[in-house]
């Protein structure tokens, strides 16, 4: 959780590749206990993240740049 006076202690930053997909990222995101997980890219990029978290309790937001969405 965060400290007060601070909006999160740690940010973790990854991008997906066949090696380390999405679906692997949002698993260890959630085990490291984190505030909310930002999804970004196309929807079965957020798609994933949604689903992995659903019965988490964690916050999602959402950056839509995937190549359907322009």
């Amino acid at each position: 959780m965060a400290s007060p006076g601070l909006l999160f202690n740690t940010a973790l930053n990854s991008l997906t590749t066949e090696a380390y997909p999405d679906r692997v990222q949002a698993k260890e995101a959630l085990e490291a206990r984190v505030d909310v997980v930002i999804a970004t890219r196309g929807d079965g990029t957020v798609g994933c993240f949604a689903e992995v978290r659903a019965s988490t309790g964690t916050a999602m937001g959402l950056v839509p740049l995937g190549p359907a969405i322009y």
